[in-house]
């Protein structure tokens, strides 16, 4: 009877250490998907702050200096006031300034929505 409890406790020693092998395995494959997981995290925050980068400097353009533009309200010619937006920009502004945002280039009509062909 002995020895079967000795068969017994040397089958469960097999298996204590099989599952410590299994557990060692599992422990150094998660310390890689989390070693994995941070560095694609870091990619991504760098990534992230490029492209914030680059949205902050869209939004934070200096807007067009309208001082020498037409006043809505003063009396202007039909052609100048068909040669500027509702802000009082005109064609020619709007469309250096899509260029140099590298926009498609401004076709004159704000409702449309569309691009300029």
């Amino acid at each position: 009877m002995e020895s079967q409890h000795d068969l017994d406790y040397l089958e469960l020693e097999q298996r204590n250490q099989q599952l410590s092998r299994e557990v060692e395995e599992i422990t150094l494959q998660f310390e890689i998907l989390k070693k994995q997981f941070a560095d694609s995290m870091k990619k991504n925050t760098k990534d992230n702050d490029k492209s914030d980068k680059k949205l902050s400097k869209k939004r934070n353009f200096q807007p067009i200096d309208n001082s020498n533009s037409v006043d809505e309200h003063s009396s202007s010619s039909d052609s100048e006031s068909s040669n500027s937006d509702k802000g009082g920009r005109n064609n020619k502004e709007i469309k250096h300034f899509a260029k140099k945002i590298k926009l498609p280039e401004y076709s004159g009509d704000v409702g449309s929505g569309e691009e300029a062909e």
